[in-house]
C-alpha cells in the first residue's frame, strides 16, 4: 500500500453523485448500513456511461493525508467524507461537494488543543499505538471505518475505534466526535489495552439498540493470537454496556479474533465472524482443545443477552490451517429469504438462512425449492417456533471428505 495514498475511488463517487444532483446519498457506515451488504441506492448514477463522462479536473477532487495512508473505508454524511489515517492517526472530515469540495472541514486531534480542555482530554497527539508493536497493515493508527449516529448525547456523531495516545501509549477505545465540528463528545472505556494482546483493527462499529458494537483481534497478527471479543458501548455516554457483554469467542489461551465488522439482522440480532483458533498457532493448544469454541465461525448472537442462537463452523478446529473468516458478514434479503453471508480465506462462501419448513428430520439432505443446491436442514436447539438453519454442504480441503456444515451449540 503506497504512502500518501490518494482517494481515487472516492473521487469518482463524489463526482458522479454531484453530477446527478443527489441529496440522499449518505453512506453512513462500513458496508453502507448495519446489514453490511454495501447496496448502492444510486447505482444508476454510477453506471459505465456516467463514469466515462467524469473528469477529475472539472467534476472530481482528491484528498491525501500528508505522509499517511488510508486503510479504512470512507463514510459519507451531510456532504462530508469522514476517514482516518492508518499510519499518522489523524481523523479527517473533508467537504464532499460545493465550493470547498476536497478541502479539509476539520481534523481530530486538532492542530491546537481545545481550551478549556474537553471531556476527552484532547491534545494534539495523533491517535496511534506508540508503546508496543502494532502490527501491519492495520496499524498503528486508525483502520476502523466510522459509523454515523444521530443519537449521541443529543448530537450527530461519527464513531470509530482508535488508539488513545494519552492512555498507556495507545489503549484502544471507541471515539465519538461531533460530525459538524469535530469536537470530542466522549471516548469509551478501554477496550483493547496495550498491556494485552488485542487491538481494534479493521473492525468498524455497527449501531443498534442505543449501542455501538465493535470487535477486537490480535494486535500483532497471529503472533500471538488473542481471544476475540465483541464489545457493546452505550451511545449516550460511551460507557460499557452492562453484562452479559462482551462476547468471547473462546476460552483461554486464545482464538477467534474479530477482525471484521458485525452486522445486524432484520430482527435486531448480531452476526459476527471469527478468526482462527489456537490450534497450530501461537500459542498452540493442539494438545488441549478449549471446550468453549466459536472460532473460525459465523455466529448469530441474541442482542438482549449475548446468547448464541446459532453457529456455523465450516472447518472443525482440529483441521485449523488458517481458513478462518477475516471478511465481514453481510445480511441480505434474496429470493431464497434473508441470508447471512460470509466468505472464508479458504474460498468457500457460506449463506445460512432462516426458514419455516416444519417436520423435516434433522440432517436430511434436500434441495430448497427457491435455491437449487444441496442443503442440510438443522433445527436450532432452544429456538422458538419452527426456525431452522439451512447450510450448504461442501468438501473440506483439510479433511478431504464431504462434511455437513454442522451447527454445534
Amino acid at each position: 500500500m503506497s504512502i500518501a495514498r490518494k482517494l481515487f475511488g472516492l473521487t469518482i463517487l463524489a463526482g458522479s453523485l454531484m453530477l446527478g444532483g443527489c441529496r440522499h446519498d449518505d453512506w453512513t457506515s462500513y458496508g453502507h448500513d448495519s446489514s453490511r451488504r454495501a447496496h448502492q441506492p444510486h447505482a444508476k448514477k454510477l453506471d459505465v456511461a456516467a463514469a466515462r463522462t467524469l473528469n477529475f479536473t472539472t467534476t472530481g477532487w482528491k484528498f491525501q493525508s500528508p505522509g499517511g495512508s488510508f486503510v479504512a473505508s470512507p463514510t459519507v454524511f451531510d456532504d462530508t467524507v469522514y476517514i482516518g489515517d492508518g499510519v499518522k492517526g489523524i481523523f479527517y472530515a473533508v467537504h464532499a461537494r460545493g465550493p470547498n469540495q476536497g478541502t479539509l472541514r476539520w481534523q481530530y486531534p486538532p492542530a491546537v488543543a481545545p481550551s478549556p480542555a474537553d471531556a476527552c482530554g484532547t491534545t494534539t497527539a495523533p491517535l496511534v499505538i506508540s508503546s508496543v508493536s502494532s502490527g501491519n497493515p492495520s496499524g498503528p493508527g486508525i483502520a476502523s471505518s466510522a459509523a454515523v449516529s444521530d443519537d449521541v448525547a443529543g448530537r450527530t456523531a461519527v464513531i470509530f475505534g482508535a488508539p488513545d495516545p494519552n492512555s498507556n501509549g495507545g489503549d484502544g477505545r471507541l471515539w465519538a466526535l461531533d460530525a459538524r465540528t469535530g469536537q470530542c463528545i466522549w471516548k469509551s472505556a478501554v477496550i483493547a489495552p496495550t498491556s494485552g494482546t488485542s487491538k481494534i483493527g479493521y473492525s468498524s462499529p455497527v449501531i443498534a439498540h442505543d449501542r455501538a458494537y465493535i470487535g477486537v483481534s490480535a494486535r500483532d497478527p497471529d503472533n500471538p493470537i488473542t481471544i476475540g471479543q465483541l464489545f457493546a458501548v452505550m451511545l449516550s455516554d460511551g460507557s460499557m454496556a452492562p453484562p452479559p457483554f462482551p462476547f468471547s469467542a473462546t476460552d483461554p489461551p486464545a482464538g477467534g479474533g474479530i477482525w471484521s465488522s458485525p452486522a445486524i439482522t432484520p430482527g435486531g440480532n448480531l452476526i459476527v465472524t471469527t478468526g482462527n483458533s489456537c490450534v497450530n498457532s501461537i500459542p498452540d493448544c493442539s494438545s488441549s482443545i478449549p471446550g468453549h469454541d466459536y472460532t473460525m465461525s459465523m455466529v448469530k448472537l441474541d442482542w438482549h443477552n449475548r446468547n448464541v442462537l446459532w453457529q456455523l463452523q465450516p472447518v472443525d478446529i482440529h483441521y485449523d490451517h488458517d481458513p478462518d473468516y477475516a471478511a465481514s458478514p453481510m445480511v441480505a434479503k434474496t429470493h431464497c429469504g434473508t441470508l447471512a453471508m460470509g466468505v472464508q480465506k479458504d474460498g468457500y462462501v457460506h449463506a445460512p438462512m432462516r426458514d419455516t419448513i416444519s417436520n423435516v428430520p434433522d440432517g436430511r439432505f434436500l434441495p430448497s425449492p427457491a435455491c437449487p443446491f444441496s442443503m442440510m436442514v438443522t433445527e436450532i436447539p432452544g429456538s422458538s417456533g419452527p426456525e431452522r438453519l439451512i447450510a450448504t454442504v461442501c468438501t473440506s480441503p483439510q479433511a478431504g471428505t464431504t462434511l455437513p456444515r454442522s451447527l454445534p451449540m
